[in-house]
Order: structure tokens, then sequence, then C-alpha cells
């Protein structure tokens, strides 16, 4: 899916690269910063982008800030790039399909939305709107953070509800993933598709800890909207179905001992998530149609094979749970996310 390389002076570039989306990460040893100690952990940078056709694009590195930096008035002969040939390496185009259906959905207007024009990020960059344990919003100001769509998961009924409707809604998201869609995604739930393909891609190749948490939040949103899901429109169906084949891709590109290291527990929320999703599709495609029932299907079979030979996952078909087979109602009431009732 990607591929590294270990600068030297005869590495020049990277040639044939394809157009569309493309993710540059690069991070510098530890011992090239005067202030870094020993035990100095390097920060992930990234640069994301979309490249046209035979673009030429030139970056240069700055030692002393550790970037890589862009002057869009440098020009690249013909006759530099014969010259720089036998130093440039060759895209890998064998990660290519993997890499697309990782960010299929990732469309320039969310990129410019999340990462601003430059298309820069580091594994360090906080979100706007993020707030910590105790609070606080990650970055002070507010040009510093990623644009992520946030809202909170744990309140997530209309102001002014009261009694069975708080409790009703606390438990089902649809009402907040209804709002979220209409105010927050331009009135397009495929948004939220792009945002989570973002969100993990700045995961798995920065290890961004406010990317990890954008994208779990993104989920449940998804994963624990039941009713939204019984009344849905086509363009809410196909969002499920791309969200089924999105989780497949995904796991697909995890490493495969990640839970035992870089994602402790992770395994756990990914079981659940999948568990209230199954309960949650499993009632409501018979109403959607042929097309879309066959689709959601196919794709949540494909699902099952992903997690049963990359993790040892057993899903169960989407036609066990709806007879019975999904999670206690209690386990909607646990975790992360479980609602949390205040005083208006």
């Amino acid at each position: 899916m990607g591929r590294r390389f270990h600068l030297t002076r005869d590495f020049s570039g990277i040639k044939l690269l394809p157009p569309g989306l493309h993710l540059l990460t690069f991070s510098a040893p530890s011992s090239s910063s005067p202030s870094a100690g020993p035990a100095a952990i390097s920060i992930r940078y990234g640069i994301l982008r979309y490249f046209t056709k035979q673009e030429r694009y030139f970056l240069s590195y700055d030692p002393k800030s550790e970037q890589l930096m862009h002057d869009p008035s440098t020009l690249i002969s013909d006759d530099q790039l014969r010259v720089q040939d036998a130093h440039l390496a060759p895209y890998p185009f064998q990660g290519l399909e993997a890499w697309q259906s990782l960010t299929n959905a990732i469309s320039r207007e969310i990129l410019i939305d999340v990462l601003g024009q430059g298309g820069a990020v580091d594994g360090m960059r906080g979100v706007i709107g993020q707030e910590d344990e105790a609070g606080r919003s990650d970055y002070e100001h507010e040009h510093e953070g990623m644009r992520f769509i946030t809202f909170d998961l744990r309140r997530s009924w209309r102001d002014g509800a009261v009694g069975e409707e708080v409790s009703r809604f606390s438990m089902d998201k649809s009402w907040l993933l209804a709002s979220v869609i209409q105010d927050r995604a331009g009135g397009d739930p495929m948004n939220l598709i792009g945002q989570i393909q973002l969100s993990f891609i700045l995961l798995l190749y920065l290890s961004s800890y406010s990317a990890l948490t954008i994208y779990k939040l993104l989920l449940s949103l998804l994963t624990r909207s039941s009713s939204a899901l019984e009344s849905a429109p086509i363009a809410l169906q196909s969002t499920y179905t791309a969200l089924i084949h999105t989780l497949s891709s995904q796991l697909s590109a995890l490493p495969d001992h990640v839970f035992d290291g870089d994602l402790p527990e992770m395994d756990l929320f990914y079981l659940d998530e999948i568990e209230s999703l199954a309960k949650n599709l499993s009632s409501a495609i018979s109403s959607w149609g042929e097309k879309h029932n066959k689709h959601v299907t196919q794709a949540w079979q494909s699902l099952g094979n992903v997690a049963r030979n990359k993790f040892n996952w057993h899903l169960s078909d989407l036609a066990e749970y709806h007879h019975g087979q999904g999670i206690d109602e209690q386990d909607d009431e646990q975790g992360e996310y479980a609602p949390v009732i205040v005083d208006t």
C-alpha cells in the first residue's frame, strides 16, 4: 500500500505517480534536532494532496524546521527530469488498489476543510473543537488544528427533549446523525465516510491520537443509529454499504499485531461497533429493496471474510442477528460513549 524510503543523496523523488490522492509521510531522525534527547521520538509529518496527470511537484527539506517546503515558483524542465531519472524511485503500483479503497470517499472539499489548502499535517496536530478529559480544547489557536466534524456523542437528543425521548435517543443516535448530516456534512452522509477514511489514514500513517478520537466518534455515530436505518433514504443506504466496504479495507490495512501494541483494546472497540451495526442493519435492510439489500449483504460477507482471515474474528451473517443473536441492549449503555444525562 505504501513504500518506505531511507533517504540518501541518491534519492531525488518519485516518478510515475498516478493521478489522484496521495499521502507523503516523512520523519527526521530524532538526533537531527539539537534539543532532542536520547529518548526523543520523531514526529511523523505528512503532505496529503490530489495530484494531476504528469504534474511536477517540487519539495525541499528544511532541516531546521524538519519540514518539507513547496515552492510553486520552482519549475522543473524536461532536461532536469532526464538528468534526475536514475535517482527517482518508481511508484509502488502493487499497493494502489488498496490505497484507493481506503481513500475513495475523501473529496478535495473534505481535504481542504480538514487540513487546509496545503494538505500539510503531523501526528501531533489536534482537532478544533475536540476537548480532552478536562474539557479543554486541544489547541488554543484555531488555525493550528484540523477541522474535522465534532460533536458530543453522549448527548444525542434535541434541545428541549424530556423523559422518554431523552431515554430513546441516548441509546439510538439517529437524531444526532440526522443533525450532523444536515448541519455539519452539507446534507451528504457520504461526507461522514470521507472523514472516517481521512481520520483512519492519519492514524495509520502518522500515529495521530487526535485522528483516532475522531475516527471512533464518527464510527460510533453511524453504527449506533438504529431508527435512521429503518426508514433510510437511498443516499443513506448507499452510505452504510460504503461504510462496510471501508471497514473491510481498514481492517486489511492494519498491521497484524496492532492490537497487542500500538492500539491496545481497539479490537474490543471494533467488535462492539461491528456488532451494534449488524444488529441495526439486520432489523432494517428488509425494507431497503432488493438491490440495496443484496449490496449490503455482500459487503457484510466480505467484511466477515476479512475479519476472520486477518484477526480470527467470526462475524455472524446479518440474518442470524435478525433472529436474536444481536448484542444485549444493556451493552448499548456502556463504554466510552455511554449517554450522560444532564440537567438543562
